[in-house]
């Protein structure tokens, strides 16, 4: 399963920027929680799949996530108007 706090790691030319996202299951549907907001997912066949909003200096874009879980890490791709980037994510443990 996929709920819980993970970490992020993003692949971005400017360099690697991470950032903090919450998962929380209920059959298929994902409810997302990011520093930008709740948005809704879908984790299939082991595939998270959402996408955001996200602030640029030409205003709001659109943001593709898609992940795989692969053991305890969650890897993919995040779609952004420029391209195509590596992310990758672990699962925050909690004391």
């Amino acid at each position: 399963m996929i709920d819980g706090t993970w970490e992020f790691t993003a692949h971005l030319p400017q360099g690697a920027k991470k950032s903090i996202a919450e998962f929380k299951t209920e059959g298929t549907a994902v409810t997302v929680t990011r520093a930008e907001g709740v948005v809704a997912g879908e984790f299939t066949d082991n595939t998270l799949t959402y996408q955001f909003l996200s602030d640029t200096p030409i205003g709001k874009k659109k943001v593709k996530v898609t992940l795989k879980l692969e053991g305890d890490k969650l890897v993919g791709k995040l779609k952004l108007i420029l391209g195509s980037f590596d992310l990758e994510g672990v699962r925050v443990i909690s004391d």
